[in-house]
């Protein structure tokens, strides 16, 4: 992942931890697409565009 992947990752886990992600994604569907890299860029670029 490059440095803006991770920076985009990074915010979507903090708004997760915060509570206002909530009935978007869980931290558990998180880590299925961390597990497949090209799933977790498309998912990334989605929700920041």
């Amino acid at each position: 992942m490059n440095n803006e992947t991770m920076e985009r990752l990074e915010a979507l886990i903090e708004s997760i931890l915060r509570g206002e992600q909530e009935g978007r994604l869980s931290i558990a569907e998180l880590l299925v697409l961390l597990s497949q890299p090209t799933g977790c860029d498309r998912f990334l670029t989605r929700i920041h565009h």
